[in-house]
Formats: structure tokens, C-alpha cells, sequence
């Protein structure tokens, strides 16, 4: 019979691309592009070990799944237990790679930014609405990551921004989505992230029981 992990593997990776890294594998999956992110969802399978790389632009990374993985950001190596919502900000050219050290599959999410984009603009944080808690991950050059919490009937007024917005949640959870002048009912996974382009109306409001918690990356 076969153990729990394998199953698990086996399941996640019917929607993935798988390529061959080490012992391992690690499977892709893209999300969307556009012309300032490309955005790839990746299964990292026990045993599976990149070797160092670069790439011609920066990346910001999401830890979706808790797993045990080693990594290397340049001259940085760690080593341990990673929580959903983890982030790490690779820069370009930077030499990066991530093993998975523990027994269980993982996923992270990866952002790559366009570095001939158009930038976007700057504007103050507003007030958060009642019931909505921001939390600062990151904040560099190319982008900005904070962590919002929205309680159970949260609610965004309808707003805009003057840069690009990557949105991932990290929970799974039921919102009221407004981009531009259309509304909808979703219901969201970790991982599932979704774009808001620069100066388009939107909003967010967490209609489920639980509570919400997105990361917002916003891309300079």
C-alpha cells in the first residue's frame, strides 16, 4: 500500500508539469502572464533538489503548503520547517535553488517580474477598513508584499490603485470579487492569485465564516 506522502503527491501532481530535479521532481504549473508578472505554481516532491540557477529578473516566492526544504538566495542558505506564507525576494541574477529535505510534497508560488515593465506609480496606504488587519512582509525596489487579514463579513470599499496588484490567498475561503464593473462570487484556495492592472476599480469582501488572509504584492 502505498504511504500517505505518495498519495498525496500522486494526486497534486495530475495538474502539474512534472520535471526531473535531483531525486526528486519538481512540477509546474502556470498561473497567468501578463506584461509585468509571469506567475507559476510549483510542486516541489520529497527528495527533489534544484540546482543553483539564475534568472534575467527578479522573483518574489510564496511558501502555499508547510514543508521542510533547504534553500539558497544568493549567499544565503537556510534550512527548516517553512509555514504558508512564507516569503522570499529573489533578486536578478541572483544564484537561488530549494531542495525538499522532508517526507511530504510542498507547494510555493512564484512571481517573476517583468524587468522592462512600466513601472507604476506611488500612493499612501489608505486606512484599513474595519475588520481588515495589514501586516508588512517586504519591501524593496520592484515590490512590496503586506499580509491582510479579513474577518468573517470584512469589507473593502471599492478602490484603486496607481501599480499592478498580484493577490494570493493563503486560506480557503469565500469572497465577493469587484474588479471593474464586474462582481462575483468565488470561492478561493491557497495559491489561487489573481490580478488587479493599475487604476482599476476593485474590492474585496470575505462572505464566508472564516476569516481571509491574502498576501498583497504589489509590483513597482
Amino acid at each position: 500500500m502505498l504511504r500517505r506522502p505518495a498519495i498525496i503527491a500522486a494526486l497534486l501532481l495530475s495538474s502539474f508539469t512534472l520535471v526531473r530535479a535531483g531525486q526528486g521532481g519538481v512540477g509546474r504549473r502556470p498561473v497567468f502572464t501578463n506584461d509585468s508578472v509571469a506567475v507559476e505554481r510549483l510542486l516541489l516532491l520529497p527528495g527533489s533538489d534544484e540546482a543553483p540557477h539564475t534568472h534575467a529578473y527578479p522573483m518574489v516566492v510564496v511558501q502555499l503548503t508547510r514543508g521542510d526544504a533547504e534553500m539558497q538566495n544568493a549567499d544565503a542558505r537556510t534550512k527548516g520547517t517553512r509555514n504558508p506564507g512564507a516569503v522570499d525576494f529573489i533578486a536578478t541574477n541572483a544564484t537561488h535553488s530549494a531542495a525538499n529535505v522532508g517526507g511530504a510534497p510542498f507547494e510555493v508560488l512564484t512571481i517573476g517580474i517583468n524587468p522592462e515593465r512600466l513601472r507604476g506609480g506611488t500612493a499612501p496606504p489608505a486606512p484599513a477598513p474595519a475588520g481588515v488587519t495589514r501586516m508588512p512582509i517586504l519591501d524593496n525596489a520592484d515590490a512590496t508584499v503586506t499580509r491582510l487579514e479579513f474577518a468573517p463579513s470584512a469589507r473593502e470599499p471599492v478602490h484603486m490603485h496607481p501599480y499592478d496588484l498580484v493577490v494570493v490567498p493563503l486560506t480557503t475561503s469565500h469572497i465577493e470579487l469587484q474588479i471593474g464593473t464586474e462582481r462575483e462570487m468565488k470561492t478561493l484556495t491557497p495559491g489561487d492569485a489573481f490580478f488587479i492592472p493599475r487604476f482599476e476599480p476593485h474590492a474585496v469582501a470575505n462572505v464566508g465564516p472564516d476569516a481571509l488572509t491574502v498576501l498583497g504584492v504589489v509590483i513597482k
